[in-house]
């Protein structure tokens, strides 16, 4: 790996695991080079804040008011869904409201027959857990 590729690659924005991917590499040896040559990754603002917009109360409580889920917004900066859950606890947020619809259940058991967890289900359609477990309770699914 050239620490020229990995320089330039930072000063376009990239982040570590981008960078990682292109070069083929880790994301450790990325990061090692990075600061050897003393660059931050993107995810730092000036502060040396990872993820900024984490540690902004008003644009967080925005995103929510929006109506956009904890998911939606942690895809949105691309993110893991327990980040932005710990971001919203630290503000004392409320919970984003959940927009149900009706559950599929033959979408449920498509997914649990092929071996996704209820928790990756609920957060990708936008149910709890505990409701597709209701769900397949009152339908057995693996029938």
């Amino acid at each position: 790996m050239d620490d020229d590729d990995v320089r330039r690659l930072v000063e376009q924005g990239r982040n570590f695991y981008e960078i990682a991917d292109l070069l083929g590499s880790s994301p450790s040896t990325v990061n090692r080079t990075a600061r050897r040559l003393g660059l931050k990754s993107s995810y730092y603002d000036e502060q040396g804040l990872r993820f900024p917009l984490l540690h902004d109360a008003e644009w967080l409580r925005g995103r929510f008011d929006r109506g956009l889920t904890i998911q939606e917004v942690a895809d949105e900066i691309g993110v893991s869904y327990g980040a932005v859950v710990t971001a919203r606890q630290r503000f004392g947020l409320s919970r984003p409201r959940a927009r149900f619809g009706a559950i599929d259940v033959d979408e449920v058991r498509r997914r649990v027959e092929a071996g996704e967890s209820l928790s990756s289900i609920g957060r990708a359609t936008g149910h709890s857990s505990s409701a597709l477990s209701r769900v397949i309770r009152r339908s057995p699914i693996g029938e």
